[in-house]
């Protein structure tokens, strides 16, 4: 499957389901502004957060210089938006197993 193929047939709505970078076009359609530089943004950010040294980033984007990776690619992330993003997470988390349980006449509490 090519790239572009991919990219609008599965991981946008994948991502318009996640609620992941949401807009609406002229229509009035929804779709998602995902795309590959997002992606690759986005992996250098988790990855460095992982990381013991900007080196090791830079390898992993395949940079020449990890001053590309740090100026373009690599974002802090403020602890309270780690923090947000965590209980949104665990959110979700218990709505979907909600919604298994309801799906096998469970009862969660």
């Amino acid at each position: 499957m090519r790239p572009g193929n991919f990219l609008n047939r599965v991981l946008k709505p994948a991502a318009l389901l996640a609620g992941v970078a949401v807009r609406t076009t002229a229509k009035g359609k929804p779709t998602s502004g995902l795309n590959y530089q997002s992606l690759r943004r986005t992996s250098s950010t988790l990855f460095g957060a992982k990381a013991k040294d900007p080196k090791s980033t830079q390898a992993h984007m395949r940079h020449a210089d990890p001053t590309i990776t740090l100026k373009i690619y690599q974002q802090a992330i403020p602890a309270e938006v780690k923090a947000a993003a965590l209980g949104l997470e665990a959110d979700l988390l218990d709505r979907k197993r909600k919604r298994e349980a309801e799906g096998n006449n469970v009862r969660v509490s």
